[in-house]
């Protein structure tokens, strides 16, 4: 039975709107290189936050672990074209 839920791009708006759904019925833990707060749309929650970075496998352990997860919901991307995020993100997405 699923428990535990890690959303990541939690500190997005589908990461918020669906977290808002789930809460009542789930654990939900939010993952995000973002927090809420400090989003292009901020918000405020209570959730378990984790930062971390998708592109980091650690990290993304790390936040499995933290959230004892059963399952994931994966939302998180980075947005835009390729050739304007920062060299390291280019190098780990070829």
């Amino acid at each position: 039975m699923i428990k535990n839920i890690l959303i990541t791009g939690g500190a997005g708006n589908l990461g918020r709107v669906v977290s808002e759904e789930l809460k009542d019925r789930y654990n939900i833990t939010l993952f995000d290189r973002t927090r809420p707060q400090d989003a292009p749309i901020p918000w405020e929650t209570n959730l378990p936050f984790v930062l971390g970075d998708l592109t980091d496998f650690g990290d993304c352990m790390r936040g499995i672990a933290q959230a004892k997860a059963d399952a994931v919901l994966h939302f998180g991307a980075l947005a835009g074209p390729t050739e304007l995020m920062p060299p390291r993100y280019q190098q780990r997405m070829r």
